[in-house]
């Protein structure tokens, strides 16, 4: 079917002295329409301004004022919308956020609701060997009922946390767990859908440089699911060993 896009922006920079180094306001103007029938899938609009702060940071705010199809409807949204990253020192080399509140739509139900999504994240150089990486996502919406009444449709997490250790230039260890989970209403959505699920995920990762063309990498890899009572019950467990190496001619 394909769609057509048609985007433009205009903007101003300056450069203030003090917190922000730079700053630039703007303003991006987006449609897209599928191709040959014309009918619309997205149009937007939105006022923005980004900067560079200290710590050697980004921070950008913007307000977006669109209308959206799901399914044979469009709906109005409006989302404040935001981004920040900042990298304070050596150690704590990046600490960001970023997401929106506002409207949004239930794209599955075909109905406009109210929600948001913040996503967080860090990395953390807590020796010279030993790097953290973490994640911690949340959407959510929430929606009217038959009695005209705001309820939570649904709220989503992801949690994950990665941990490598660097032994010498040949090797390393790699931690993973990470844990998605959904909260539901049932009666809130058309079609049976449950009231919770939830997902985790752990490996570790043994690494061994051979020599500069082979690597012999050893894993292990546990996966589990959430069950009705709310406990995580084993899916599958693997063990595996790997050996890469690059030929050349």
């Amino acid at each position: 079917m394909g769609y057509r896009e048609l985007f433009s922006e205009t903007g101003w920079m300056f450069r203030p002295t003090g917190f922000f180094s730079r700053l630039r306001t703007f303003v991006n103007v987006d449609t897209q329409n599928e191709r040959g029938s014309g009918a619309l899938i997205d149009h937007w609009i939105a006022p923005a301004i980004n900067g560079d702060t200290r710590w050697n940071g980004f921070l950008q705010l913007r307000y977006q004022t669109d209308r959206i199809r799901a399914g044979a409807e469009t709906f109005p949204r409006q989302q404040f919308q935001f981004y920040q990253r900042i990298s304070p020192s050596r150690r704590l080399t990046q600490i960001g956020i970023d997401g929106y509140v506002g409207q949004d739509v239930d794209f599955v139900n075909v109905r406009v609701g109210r929600g948001g999504n913040v996503n967080l994240n860090a990395t953390i150089n807590a020796t010279d060997h030993l790097v953290f990486n973490m994640i911690a996502n949340t959407t959510w919406l929430h929606v009217d009922d038959n009695a005209g009444g705001s309820r939570p449709l649904f709220t989503a997490r992801v949690e994950r946390l990665r941990a490598n250790y660097t032994f010498t230039a040949r090797s390393f260890v790699r931690l993973i767990g990470q844990y998605v989970s959904t909260d539901r209403d049932p009666a809130l959505f058309r079609a049976p859908s449950p009231a919770h699920d939830g997902f985790f995920s752990g490996s570790a990762l043994l690494a061994y440089k051979i020599n500069w063309q082979s690597v012999m990498f050893f894993g292990y890899v546990d996966d589990r699911t959430l069950d009705d009572q709310r406990r995580l019950q084993k899916v599958d467990r693997q063990i595996f060993v790997k050996l890469s190496y690059a030929f050349q001619r």
